[in-house]
């Protein structure tokens, strides 16, 4: 690679970043105003029980990603129910929405990692 292409490359990448930054953002904005208004949004931790157990966004349920198929319906039966995923990175939380997604839930939205989540958590060291 030449150095204009390792310039475009590393501005790209820079602006795909700060794009989800401002996505990621959105999506923690939206949903705080929907649990401020009193509306029913179902939180889902798809992490380990053991990093559920270090610290979490509080009132969020821990269903771990290779169970989220088989325990979702038990949290949230209709699949208009308002979900909000979450993992450490945004990886399995990506992976969780589009199964999700798949199974018919219209109202996903996939915060990323719990780092983007700036109204506190619970527990933690």
């Amino acid at each position: 690679m030449n150095n204009t292409t390792l310039i475009l490359v590393a501005v790209g990448l820079a602006a795909l970043f700060a794009y989800r930054k401002i996505m990621f953002a959105r999506i923690a904005g939206k949903a705080k105003q929907i649990l401020d208004s009193g509306e029913k949004l179902v939180i889902v931790d798809v992490r380990t029980t053991g990093e559920y157990s270090g610290s979490h966004i509080k009132g969020s349920v821990n269903i771990p990603l290779e169970l989220v198929q088989s325990r979702i319906v038990k949290v949230a039966p209709k699949k208009d129910a308002a979900l909000m995923v979450y993992c450490q990175s945004g990886s399995r939380s990506a992976a969780a929405a589009v199964t999700l997604r798949r199974m018919g839930y219209t109202q996903v939205l996939n915060l990323g990692g719990i780092g983007n989540w700036k109204h506190g958590v619970e527990g933690g060291k």
